[in-house]
């Protein structure tokens, strides 16, 4: 008698563990459900993205690409790390596509040792500034780096920023007057160990070009003709 009733308070039990067991998953299976009700899949039959074009970049070494953006005119520009450039073991490169994906030009910057592209931005004038590090310049062991290159892929100029220490940039972005903001961070300045780091360059001061309209040198060669003439008849009226 005793080893029946504990025979059938085990089963109780075990009876028990199971309702409790599958109303607990019931639930967590209908909490999934709702949570889930508005996720669609990335790959849907009925919202897939057509792939248009893909292009590939590099030779038989290690290229990176890690930055991508695109001007007024659809161009599309990518920012990457090149292990064959002409100067040094690591280059930054910028690669330039029309909107078709055909290759319009490609720059590799840097020196004779690491230098690494990490960002691309362009500005209103469609001016392209490429973002990244260097080990060849600047003042320490690693410097942020701001390179820029007009639309037909001709450098303007190039700026780096930083201390003794490592210090890199990882963003650029422009604002609507075409200053260069570059962000990223920094072991050689600030209050701490690392720190973040926001450089902003300004607006290029152009100087203005002197030029002569053709009226104005017309006019001006009219006045040094009637001075000549006029000295030439006071010196033979004599």
């Amino acid at each position: 008698m005793k080893n029946r009733k504990t025979f059938l308070m085990a089963l109780l039990s075990i009876l028990y563990f199971c309702i409790i067991v599958q109303g607990l998953n019931t639930f967590s299976n209908e909490q999934d459900d709702k949570d889930n009700k508005n996720i669609v899949p990335l790959l849907s039959a009925s919202n897939s993205v057509a792939i248009e074009w893909n292009r590939t970049w590099g030779g038989s070494e290690r290229e990176y690409g890690s930055g991508v953006a695109v001007d007024s005119l659809n161009n599309v520009y990518l920012a990457g790390i090149t292990t064959r450039g002409p100067a040094g073991s690591y280059d930054m490169v910028l690669v330039k596509y029309n909107s078709s994906g055909v290759q319009q030009w490609n720059r590799t910057w840097g020196g004779s040792k690491e230098d690494s592209g990490r960002r691309v931005t362009v500005d209103s004038s469609d001016n392209v500034y490429l973002a990244g590090n260097t080990y060849s310049f600047g003042a320490g062991s690693l410097d942020m780096v701001l390179v820029k290159f007009d639309s037909s892929g001709v450098q303007q100029w190039n700026r780096t920023w930083g201390g003794s220490e490592w210090d890199v940039g990882n963003g650029v972005a422009v604002d609507s007057s075409d200053s260069v903001y570059l962000a990223g961070f920094t072991y050689s300045f600030g209050a701490g160990y690392e720190d973040l780091v926001l450089v902003k360059f300004g607006v290029e001061k152009r100087e203005k070009e002197q030029a002569i309209s053709g009226y104005d040198l017309l006019l001006f060669t009219c006045v040094i003709g009637v001075i000549t003439a006029i000295s030439l008849h006071k010196k033979y009226s004599k």
